[in-house]
């Protein structure tokens, strides 16, 4: 009876930490695809220095790295994962995004000169405007599209519009 009661206890205990480190680990695994695609299409740049156009930054980035499947529009989870991408006109700025299994969307974004955000497809009040790479996340719960070219709601959005270096937890 003792013995019963214990297991009863330990399983109480496992089951809530194994369903957290789930979620936790279905996330991660988002970041770390989005993580590894910007590190291959940083150093996919122009001689300029300058990304390339959507159509042929998709292009490089799909033969660079066939692991992921890249587009203009909105992705949802998928596998192999889908990796949503803008970049911005001029090519200054360029995002990526991920839809982790928990339904969460997840941002990265490169921006290679200071304090170029106000271009024609990017809305300044959203993408950071700070050189380097930047990211950020839909806080948990969110049901909206993810699509790096309309990005609409971000944890901690009034701290630099939502964009960190490290994702948000």
């Amino acid at each position: 009876m003792v013995t019963l009661l214990i297991m009863s206890l330990l399983i109480a205990i496992a089951v809530p930490t194994y369903f957290g480190s789930r979620v936790g680990s279905e996330d991660r695994s988002a970041q770390s695809d989005i993580t590894s695609a910007m590190i291959g299409a940083r150093g996919l740049t122009a001689p300029d220095g300058w990304y390339q156009s959507a159509p042929s930054a998709i292009s490089l980035l799909q033969s660079n790295d066939p692991t992921f499947n890249y587009t203009t529009g909105a992705v949802t989870f998928s596998s192999p994962p889908s990796i949503s991408v803008l970049v911005s006109s001029p090519s200054y700025i360029l995002v990526l995004a991920e839809q982790s299994q928990t339904g969460r969307c997840w941002y990265t974004e490169s921006n290679v000169f200071y304090n170029r955000v106000g271009f024609a497809n990017l809305n300044p009040g959203v993408y950071d405007g700070i050189a380097g790479v930047w990211e950020a996340g839909t806080p948990a719960g969110y049901t909206g599209p993810c699509d790096a070219s309309n990005i609409s709601s971000l944890e901690n959005s009034g701290n630099n519009n939502g964009w960190q270096q490290g994702y948000p937890s």
